[in-house]
């Protein structure tokens, strides 16, 4: 989609378009440094919207090759160091009690649902008006009360929260994550 600068380095502009409908996503643009093809800025544009609704860049940025000493780490005294990448597989999971559930989806391309297995999101409170503060849950101050749990919708996202801890989330419209929570 043309060229851009982005930390003061030249950049070609990529842009990710969904062709079905159903997306809140209009478009995806990426730039891409011209030299050495490393993203320098991600930018979502919602459906309806000329300005992104979520960005990130480099303001500033350099190639070379850093220090070794930026790595160098030195444990403070009495501290004990732990590989925790010897862990077997799942073990983490099997130690704090998750369900072996894994995420599914629903729908492909631009429109999947990831589904969360229940437990995912401790529901607890979800409808208990007893556990509110003098404003409410944060919860229920960020999300809407819908037959299948708390529904949060956002320009790109829209997310249902069952209350057996299910979650439903994708680029999609409130209507489309309601149906597949319901549908579950």
């Amino acid at each position: 989609a043309g060229t851009t600068r982005v930390a003061g380095r030249p950049a070609y502009q990529l842009t990710l378009m969904p062709r079905t409908a159903g997306s809140l996503v209009r478009s995806v643009q990426i730039a891409v440094d011209a030299a050495t093809s490393v993203p320098l800025r991600v930018q979502i544009y919602p459906v309806g919207s000329s300005a992104p609704a979520w960005s990130t860049s480099f303001t500033d940025v350099t190639f070379g090759t850093p220090a070794a000493k930026i790595f160098a780490f030195k444990p403070p005294a009495g501290a004990t160091v732990t590989d925790s990448a010897k862990k077997a597989p799942g073990e983490k999971a099997a130690e704090s009690g998750q369900s072996d559930s894994s995420p599914t989806t629903v729908g492909d391309g631009w429109t999947s649902i990831l589904a969360l297995p229940p437990g995912s999101l401790d529901a607890a409170g979800l409808g208990d008006t007893n556990a509110k503060d003098d404003h409410g849950s944060m919860l229920d101050r960020v999300t809407t009360a819908v037959p299948e749990g708390r529904l949060l919708t956002t320009r790109l996202l829209s997310l249902v929260i069952t209350p057996d801890g299910r979650v439903f989330i994708g680029a999609v419209p409130a209507d489309a994550v309601r149906r597949a929570a319901a549908a579950s």
